[in-house]
């Protein structure tokens, strides 16, 4: 996903229109429309961090440099995912590790709701074949 694809999604996710989010930079749509569709790649942080504000996000969010908070849930659920992680990591298993290598890169939304069907899945075939 490229940073036109998140500012929209992320404008859409809230519902905001164009305009509104033109309106609040002070920008015109067609600025906020070159913006989704990838016209302007290299954002100025003049407008990175104003917008990302907008869009409730971070700026490292909106370039793809992480992930971001809404997909780990609230600080609690953050901290429980730490200690996972460490606990997770700390046993000498390869598969274990590249597993977790791979979900840490994990940027878009959609990803990680993938990721948690399969581990549903995963998690309704064993409880399945515990009960027969």
């Amino acid at each position: 996903m490229n940073v036109g694809n998140r500012i929209k999604k992320r404008r859409t996710e809230l519902g905001l229109s164009v305009e509104d989010v033109a309106k609040m930079l002070n920008k015109n749509r067609a600025t906020i429309y070159r913006y989704e569709s990838n016209d302007i790649e290299n954002l100025p942080l003049s407008i990175l961090e104003p917008l990302s504000i907008i869009l409730q996000t971070t700026p490292a969010f909106l370039m793809g440099w992480e992930i971001n908070d809404q997909n780990l849930g609230s600080l609690a659920d953050k901290e429980e995912f730490q200690l996972l992680i460490g606990e997770f990591s700390a046993k000498n298993d390869k598969l274990k590790k590249r597993i977790l290598k791979g979900l840490l890169k994990l940027k878009d939304k959609e990803s990680w709701e993938l990721v948690a069907k399969i581990i549903e899945k995963l998690a309704q075939a064993e409880e399945n074949s515990t009960k027969e």
